[in-house]
């Protein structure tokens, strides 16, 4: 009787290839799981500066504006999808909801505002108070040095804004920056240096601006508006 010997080897896979392919696998699930936090460090913890903050607030209202015949929220009824109605109302924030698919809540407060130490986990009533920046009602996309937004740490004839209200800034002069939150220090002669309130704010043409009490101003006259209609939230 002749024996035919088979070619055919063991495919089984070893106790220590399987240990490899396990290995291996939980390698796979731990580096995908990494990698959300390399491509947004800023929803884990990295400190964004006023800039940043506003040049995303910047390009989420553009992208919003591009999505309704380059009309910013303001200036749309809620029929429409904006905030036309509420821009005069306590409910004007709620201009920030409308763009909660653009923007998120960490954009929205300035990381040095002492008062408001942390962000929003959501677009619900939680935003309310956690939101650092103006907007400006009568914004729009036509005139690049428009006001959008900015910081909101404004003194209204030398006293502190109040929160949820549209302030009508009639004349320039009425609004200057609290240097409590930003500030730049100035040396005048052989005196003491004098701390110069400041402030960042956003225009229409995208730009981000860190302006004085001067430059806001010079910000307010220039514009085409008579009256200058920023809601502080």
């Amino acid at each position: 009787m002749k024996v035919s010997l088979s070619r055919q080897t063991n495919q089984a896979l070893t106790r220590v290839e399987v240990l490899m392919i396990c290995v291996s696998f939980i390698g796979i699930v731990l580096i995908l799981g990494i990698l959300p936090i390399r491509q947004h460090p800023k929803d884990y913890g990295r400190v964004y500066t006023d800039v940043e903050r506003l040049h995303e607030f910047s390009s989420g209202i553009k992208i919003w504006a591009g999505d309704h015949n380059d009309k910013y929220p303001m200036q749309l009824s809620g029929v429409f999808g904006g905030t036309l109605e509420l821009m005069n109302t306590p409910d004007a924030w709620k201009i920030f909801q409308v763009l909660s698919n653009e923007v998120s809540p960490y954009d929205l407060v300035c990381p040095k505002d002492a008062s408001r130490p942390r962000c929003a986990t959501n677009f619900t009533n939680d935003l309310k108070n956690k939101i650092s920046y103006f907007i400006a009602a009568d914004a729009t996309d036509e005139d690049p040095q428009t006001l959008v937004a900015g910081d909101d740490n404004f003194l209204l004839n030398q006293s502190p804004v109040t929160s949820g209200h549209l302030v009508n800034v009639t004349s320039p002069t009425q609004l200057e920056w609290d240097g409590h939150r930003h500030g730049s220090f100035k040396k005048i002669w052989f005196t003491k240096p004098k701390k110069f309130g400041a402030g960042y704010v956003l225009l229409a043409d995208g730009s981000v601006q860190e302006v004085t009490d001067t430059g806001l101003t010079n910000l307010l006259y220039n514009s085409h508006a008579g009256t200058n209609r920023l809601f502080i939230p």
